[in-house]
């Protein structure tokens, strides 16, 4: 291994970590009586279950694809690890959509307008950095994306995140 690529794991484990940090930070900032774990009712808990089960589901129907692509001799045009952080990216928002759409998603300790915030400072920081790859050219190296492209996932994810739960609110409102 080159001084280039440890350097690049360097970066890519101190950016692990400190995400996990904000995480638990986030988590103790955005939830109204300031404790991590974010509480959910019953009805709540079965619903997201089935969610997990989808985003499982959708995870290992794309793994399948994926195989089935490979074998063929088709690989897909992204490094090897964007393609590793897509099966995060889809079984994250599967089970996203599927908990928002019913209700499920918001805990009884959420404060919404916080996590909207962070949500929404997380999608620009990533578009930003997208941005900054277009304008340099580093997005896409070689015809394929770049590890640049998980920050394009995470932000298209926070896209679909923001339009889902814009779509139940107006649903919600509808109801009413």
């Amino acid at each position: 291994m080159d001084a280039y690529n440890i350097g690049k794991l360097a970066g890519v484990l101190t950016g692990f970590v400190v995400g996990i940090v904000l995480v638990a930070v986030i988590a103790r900032f955005a939830n109204r009586n300031k404790k991590m774990k974010t509480e959910y009712d019953e009805r709540q808990n079965v619903i997201r279950g089935m969610g997990y089960k989808y985003g499982f589901y959708a995870v290992v129907l794309y793994a399948a694809l994926q195989t089935i692509l490979a074998v063929a001799g088709i690989e897909l045009p992204m490094a090897p690890e964007v393609l590793a952080f897509s099966y995060i990216f889809l079984g994250v928002t599967v089970t996203f959509v599927y908990c928002v759409l019913n209700d499920a998603y918001w805990g009884l300790n959420n404060n919404r307008r916080r996590y909207l915030i962070l949500m929404g400072l997380i999608m620009l920081l990533n578009g930003a950095g997208v941005a900054r790859a277009i304008a340099d050219g580093s997005l896409i190296v070689d015809g394929k994306l770049s590890t640049m492209g998980m920050n394009l996932l995470v932000t298209v994810m926070f896209i679909i995140m923001m339009a889902v739960m814009g779509i139940q609110t107006l649903r919600e409102k509808a109801e009413d």
